[in-house]
């Protein structure tokens, strides 16, 4: 492990953009964020943003020298590269201006009911509560069956049937005369295309 001196002095040089310890630290980093095999662009982006994180947190005070400087460099791009997975997972959410691909061209009337009624079952799902709306999105846009959505959450299947009940009893939560959201189980739906959030 390194002295607390050498810590500091490394900490010194990275701060004031000496070329060799930013490049010592840019090359850790980038070896933590290579872990996770990112496509494209993310990786170099992600390499910048733990840098950068690296820069506030040695402004800050915050690298007690526990470790290496280059173990805390790479410490922080794991946690980058997580918040990354994190929010890329649940930053997804319906376009309600992208009209679902259908087969076979509809009838001006059909589509404009269609499109209607998927605007009102948008407004009543943001309504529902974050438990039903997850739930909701693990049966309908992952496809989950009653029995995935048990081991995904890591309860029994009784225990889903009845979230999925009292999300049907959620209809009075969501507006007074709105009908609840038909949960019964049958074909999946075709749904609009998922993007990511700043898209």
């Amino acid at each position: 492990m390194a002295s607390p001196d050498d810590n500091r002095d490394r900490v010194s040089a990275f701060l004031i953009g000496d070329p060799d310890a930013h490049e010592t630290l840019r090359r850790a980093v980038a070896r933590a964020v290579r872990g996770f095999r990112f496509q494209g662009d993310t990786q170099n982006d992600l390499v910048q943003e733990a840098l950068c994180r690296l820069y506030f947190n040695l402004r800050a005070g915050a690298f007690r020298g526990d470790a290496s400087l280059v173990r805390y460099a790479q410490r922080i791009s794991r946690y980058v590269c997580l918040e990354h997975l994190r929010r890329r997972r649940f930053a997804a959410e319906v376009d309600p201006l992208i009209a679902p691909e259908r087969e076979g061209a509809l009838d001006p009337e059909v589509s404009l009911l269609r499109a209607e009624e998927h605007g009102r079952n948008l407004r009543r799902l943001a309504r529902m509560p974050p438990e039903c709306r997850e739930l909701l999105r693990l049966i309908f846009l992952e496809g989950l069956s009653y029995a995935g959505v048990a081991k995904r959450l890591g309860i029994s299947m009784n225990a889903v049937k009845l979230r999925v009940h009292r999300c049907r009893l959620t209809r009075r939560d969501v507006g007074a005369g709105a009908e609840p959201l038909d949960l019964r189980p049958g074909p999946a739906p075709r749904l609009p295309r998922l993007r990511e959030a700043g898209e």
